[in-house]
């Protein structure tokens, strides 16, 4: 817990203020209060001459339901000292944000989850395996298991002890086995008192084994629109209902998804790539969805994207689109007549076909004779409606 605080400098010099806490573990000033970043400022708070700075007090409970108190300080040696009291009481620990594993059924996957203890001291945790009830899963049916992890061994879901040092991270590795096409919840407890018990969700979406591709063709700057039937293969009517519902999500290529290529690839796919579901909802026993593809690129380009389906009771199926343009048509043909010894030029004007302006790069191919040249080599483009780039 972080509460801010301001101080004033009331000198015409600069101080510099020592932090200290009669309850170190508990109460303390925050690094981030050093304007300095050398090794080792976060020990002194420096204030220009009448300067006025926001100072992070932080709050680390060590305890649920029980108020705490500590006297804060900040001492120099020329300027005197600030001293706050300070009370606190901790309250138990907050869901943490679930963590996502997709597996197809009957298969295993495996999955891993961090926790970050807060503490300021090491702390033995309890760890343990429990479903949506708070019901301990020991059984070897289950669908999730946690596994052995540091080099420790233990039966997969077992409770565990385990030391965490301050401020560490430990890695909590589990597996998920589904069997039927549903999605899962479990947590993690990890326990480090009878009173404080951290909660790490896991949701498990089961995923069918199959995983059909798509081809979609077209030449560069024409549109091709296809409407494409996805068989949901051992899709089950689970809703009570008497119909399922669905949605749909699109994944882009994650291979080399950091590099600049995978941008250029994801914003192409984006301007170019239209997908629609033209079905959300199935009456038992259809299994067969409709989707409609467009696809209109405005240049060559080889890639694919994964559709994925969701069914909202639980369960979801992967389809693989593979997108290829070639090549348009040449635009135009331009004819130049010169005399030896003379030169001559063609002039024409381009905008962007897309929003906002654009880089370009205008060249001859390789076997262009010397004779000839463009100007500008690179430059920018701006959208229709603006002023034209001129190309000689």
């Amino acid at each position: 817990v972080l509460q801010n605080v301001k101080i004033t400098n009331p000198f015409g010099r600069k101080v510099q203020l020592k932090p200290a806490s009669s309850k170190p573990d508990i109460f303390g000033f925050s690094k981030s209060s050093s304007k300095n970043n050398t090794p080792g400022s976060h020990r002194f708070i420096e204030l220009e001459a009448h300067e006025t700075v926001s100072v992070e007090l932080w709050h680390l409970p060590l305890s649920v339901e029980q108020t705490v108190e500590a006297q804060l300080r900040l001492t120099s040696e020329n300027a005197g000292e600030w001293i706050y009291k300070v009370k606190g009481e901790g309250s138990t620990p907050e869901v943490l944000p679930p963590v996502e594993i997709r597996c197809p059924i009957h298969a295993k996957s495996p999955g891993i989850m961090f926790f970050r203890s807060p503490f300021t001291v090491g702390v033995d945790v309890h760890l343990s395996l429990v479903d949506r009830n708070g019901k301990a899963l020991h059984s070897r049916k289950a669908v999730f298991a946690l596994t052995s992890s540091n080099s420790s061994s233990q039966k997969a879901g077992r409770s565990s002890r385990r030391r965490v040092k301050a401020k560490g991270t430990y890695q909590i590795p589990f597996i998920f086995k589904p069997t039927t096409m549903v999605d899962h919840y479990a947590e993690v407890h990890v326990r480090v008192t009878d009173k404080i018990t951290f909660r790490l969700p896991i949701i498990g979406r089961t995923q069918a084994a199959q995983h059909d591709v798509f081809y979609i063709k077209t030449q560069a700057r024409n549109q091709k629109t296809q409407v494409l039937e996805l068989e949901l293969g051992g899709l089950e009517h689970r809703s009570g209902e008497g119909f399922e519902e669905f949605r749909h999500e699109i994944n882009y290529p994650e291979e080399n998804k950091k590099s600049a290529i995978f941008e250029q690839v994801q914003r192409l796919l984006k301007t170019c790539l239209e997908v629609k579901l033209l079905d959300t909802r199935l009456e038992a026993p259809a299994n067969t969805l409709r989707l409609e593809v467009k696809f209109e690129p405005l240049r060559a380009v080889s890639t694919h994207c994964n559709v994925i389906v969701f069914k909202k009771s639980g369960g979801c199926w992967n389809f693989t689109l593979d997108l290829k343009a070639s090549n348009p048509d040449v635009d135009d043909v331009i004819k130049i007549h010169a005399s030896p010894g003379s030169s001559k030029s063609v002039a024409f004007a381009l905008n962007n076909m897309l929003e906002g302006p654009a880089k370009f790069k205008a060249y001859f191919s390789k076997d262009t004779p010397i004779e000839f040249f463009v100007s500008p080599s690179t430059g920018f483009l701006r959208p229709e409606g603006e002023e034209p780039t001129t190309i000689v």
